[in-house]
């Protein structure tokens, strides 16, 4: 079936690391002259071009551009949806049960928005999601090791060094 499929569409086989980062480290790569075609709300913290196909009961998602710093939105029914670095740090805050993240107990959608909507840029961004773990595990070192954990496990690869995933590290 590889086989087939590198023959026929120059699909790559990647070893050592989920498909999903490979498509972050090509959108990354390649910037405007790609787009992430994906229904994994998880890529859409990937700098660049998204569509997501409708599939049964969800909607289609219109071709978009996501910036770095990207954007949240708060739906009247209090659902979150964004992208860029700004929704990386919102999962950071809300953790995700599909990929048994847990992030903060009781920040859910409306929080995580509240505790990032003023933020101007990723350093602001990371201040407000460390000082809400600080808030909740009062010991500093649990709370920096717990914001790490699940921050490295929301990050999607964007790039490689030396020929290894260069996973995401606390900003100083």
């Amino acid at each position: 079936m590889f086989n087939w499929l590198q023959f026929r569409y120059g699909a790559l086989v990647v070893q050592g690391m989920e498909a999903d980062d490979m498509l972050a480290i090509r959108q990354t790569q390649l910037g405007n002259k790609s787009v992430i075609v994906s229904r994994d709300k998880d890529l859409r913290m990937v700098e660049g071009w998204h569509y997501g196909y409708p599939l049964s009961n969800q909607a289609e998602k219109p071709l978009e551009y996501i910036s770095k710093l990207g954007y949240l939105t708060l739906s009247e029914k209090g659902k979150l949806t964004g992208g860029g670095l700004r929704w990386f740090y919102a999962q950071c805050l809300m953790g995700d049960r599909t990929d048994n993240i847990k992030g903060i107990p009781k920040i859910g959608d409306a929080k995580a928005y509240y505790i990032l909507e003023d933020a101007k840029d990723e350093k602001e961004l990371y201040e407000a999601t460390l000082e809400a773990y600080q808030a909740y595990y009062v010991d500093a070192k649990v709370a920096y090791d717990s914001m790490y954990e699940n921050a490295r496990l929301v990050w999607m690869v964007l790039e490689t060094e030396d020929a290894k995933p260069k996973m995401w590290e606390m900003l100083t």
